[in-house]
């Protein structure tokens, strides 16, 4: 079995790469991703699984929470395909 084996049966299935996939949700939901950034939110957690981006971390308010969900609203996170989990620090 070779390295790409995987990968490719993976393909055939319809099932795609899951860096792909990352990169791709990561790209979609650009804005809100520089939001969590420039709003210095602590994040324990970003990751790609089942077609869906998953956000985990803590706002330094609840001020800054709102805007992020807003942002993912905005962005079309109804979709489905972006999950966050903000909390509120202090």
């Amino acid at each position: 079995m070779g390295l790409f084996d995987s990968v490719r049966k993976r393909a055939s299935r319809g099932e795609t790469d899951p860096a792909q996939e990352l990169a791709r949700l990561q790209s979609k939901y650009r804005d809100v991703l520089s939001a969590v950034e420039s709003a210095q939110v602590r994040v324990q957690s970003l990751h790609a699984a089942d077609g869906c981006l998953y956000l985990r971390g803590v706002a330094p308010s609840e001020a800054v929470r709102a805007r992020i969900l807003e942002a993912v609203r905005l962005a079309g996170g109804e979709a489905g395909d972006i999950k966050v989990e903000l909390t509120v620090s202090g």
